[in-house]
């Protein structure tokens, strides 16, 4: 472990603590969100996630599953646990992004389905998924982040697979979608 400030979790799934090969540090939990987990194949990977008194468990969701696992970041010996769905369950498309709502929800958008960006919007909560609003513009490998009670999607490609500017706000307590100013450059598979 780094430091006492972060926690160290292995990916993927169920690994032995060797000598990491390549290590990723995250100061933030909207980092861990944005980070594609799913594309990195080394079986040493290590995580380093800022500890935060708002953040106790870690989620995965399994691209091209209806798979989520959970790891207790509190207890350094935990195992990663598959997680029993309640309800319908959803394949996860590859290079969706999702951010923590909170400690317990955590809201997913986008990806890639039948080869086309989609627009999907869910919430995971309580071991559910529950649909939200879709996004305008469908959109994958972009980046996503919680800001007071808005979700802020911006980049990524679109269903065109063009890499491109735009950028919508999702307010959490409306659960609508409005388009907001693109940047001023296009962007892909940032944080």
């Amino acid at each position: 472990m780094l430091s006492g400030d972060f926690y160290e979790i292995t990916y993927p799934l169920l690994l032995s603590h060797s000598t990491p090969k390549e290590q990723i540090l995250l100061n933030d939990i909207d980092m861990l969100d944005n980070l594609d987990l799913n594309s990195h194949h080394n079986s040493n990977l290590k995580l380093y996630i800022k500890k935060s008194e708002t953040l106790d468990e870690f989620y995965w969701f399994q691209s091209s599953t209806s798979n989520v696992y959970k790891k207790n970041l509190s207890d350094p010996l935990s195992q990663w646990e598959k997680v029993a769905i309640k309800g319908n369950t959803i394949i996860h498309p590859e290079m969706m992004r999702y951010a923590h709502i909170d400690s317990k929800e955590i809201i997913l958008t986008g990806g890639l389905v039948d080869c086309k960006s989609t627009s999907m919007c869910f919430t995971f909560s309580k071991n559910a998924f529950i649909k939200k609003a879709n996004m305008i513009n469908p959109r994958r490998a972009h980046a996503i982040i919680k800001q007071g009670g808005c979700l802020f999607a911006c980049g990524g490609t679109d269903k065109n697979d063009e890499i491109f500017s735009s950028c919508e706000k999702y307010d959490l307590a409306t659960e609508k979608w409005s388009n907001i100013a693109n940047m001023n450059v296009c962007k892909l598979i940032y944080t």
